[in-house]
């Protein structure tokens, strides 16, 4: 199996965008718009209480929350990738430019808007004074402190998770690309011991290990050391992704069943999850054909502005909760309610890619390569 190359992603991304972002892996965009769905799903549900009967929503539902996992995966696999290419200090330094113009922009961009919302619906001003801590990316970090509750804007908490990710990746390569990818099996391991650690010895509830950055790393490590694979071992691990699919959705069920907040899920478990979403990325980075399905090519045009609708589509689900009456909500289905979240996030999502995070990107990379050259000067 070879990798995919760039492909022009279609859809509606493309009608705004004239041509779509060049230079992309359509596999993997797709599965980012997979995971997306799936966690959009397991939100709708959650805030959504009576249509808790729907089987099938439930168990979509129930294994939602490990979308995140998936996403990151694939944030390991891509940046390990880059990462590898880089040579030098002066490399190391475009990549933060690069990353910076990427996550930081449309991110400040939401909790701008959560601060404005939380300000005319009255929310808990104490919880809002702590804010400084999404503005520093501490999310991951607080969190299991001062309680989900305790922290605003509490789903910035992956996006914290990634940049810690970054941060110790680049530092990991400006020492040495070999650095980095010999330390990533330890970072992994590492992870598991500190989830360890503070469930059994300093007492943490399990289910604030969800939320940890040095906890949580693990998933993006793995995705990472899955991009360094080559040779006989890469051929014996690529398998058609169905079949990872199918274990995926095993382990993840396994882990739903026994539950999230217990012990074993949140020492190991995400362990598991971490080895089996890694795998999958693996898989679909490497699989070629398919691309021309419609299904792939929408889900990634979705998995396009994946960053946007996450940041974006606990708004839209909030404002569904408030206008709906429930005894309607109550005769739709988790589905249906799912796809009309998405859909209020999916069109602004294109928008902001076209006019704000697309030229941001664009900047960060003409930023980068004016450092290399000043650099090379």
């Amino acid at each position: 199996m070879t990798s995919n190359n760039v492909t022009p992603i279609s859809g509606a991304a493309e009608l705004l965008n004239g041509r779509a972002h060049e230079h992309r892996r359509v596999p993997l965009d797709a599965l980012r718009g997979i995971a997306i769905a799936l966690v959009v799903i397991h939100h709708v549900w959650w805030r959504f209480p009576s249509l808790h009967d729907d089987s099938i929503a439930r168990f979509v539902a129930g294994i939602g929350w490990a979308g995140v996992d998936l996403f990151f995966g694939i944030s390991g696999y891509l940046i390990t990738t880059i990462l590898m290419k880089s040579s030098g200090l002066s490399a190391i330094r475009a990549f933060f430019i690069k990353r910076f113009f990427r996550i930081i922009p449309i991110y400040l961009v939401a909790l701008a808007a959560f601060v404005g919302i939380s300000l005319l619906t009255g929310n808990d001003r104490e919880v809002l004074d702590r804010v400084w801590i999404n503005l520093l990316l501490l999310t991951a970090w607080f969190i299991p402190f001062l309680g989900e509750n305790g922290v605003p804007f509490t789903i910035t908490w992956s996006v914290s998770v990634e940049e810690f990710a970054y941060l110790l990746f680049g530092t990991l390569a400006a020492i040495g690309v070999r650095y980095l990818t010999g330390s990533l099996k330890w970072v992994a391991i590492l992870a598991l011991l500190i989830r360890f650690a503070f469930i059994n010895w300093l007492d943490f509830s399990p289910s604030s290990m969800y939320y940890f950055a040095p906890g949580r790393i693990d998933a993006i490590a793995l995705g990472g050391l899955a991009a360094t694979l080559s040779g006989p071992l890469l051929g014996r691990l690529l398998v058609r992704p169905w079949v990872m699919w199918l274990l995926w959705l095993t382990v993840v069920a396994v882990c739903s069943l026994l539950q999230r907040e217990s012990q074993i899920v949140a020492t190991y478990g995400y362990s598991a999850i971490a080895i089996v979403s890694a795998w999958l990325v693996l898989c679909v980075g490497n699989m070629s054909g398919a691309t021309h399905w419609c299904a792939t090519k929408w889900l990634a045009s979705l998995g396009l502005v994946s960053y946007f609708v996450y940041l974006f589509h606990g708004f839209g689900i909030a404002a569904m909760n408030l206008v709906l009456p429930g005894a309607f909500a109550s005769n739709l289905s988790v589905e249906v309610l799912s796809v009309v979240a998405v859909f209020l996030t999916y069109i602004p999502a294109l928008v902001s890619w076209k006019y704000f995070e697309r030229p941001m990107i664009a900047l960060g990379r003409r930023l980068a390569d004016k450092s290399r050259d000043a650099a090379v000067a």
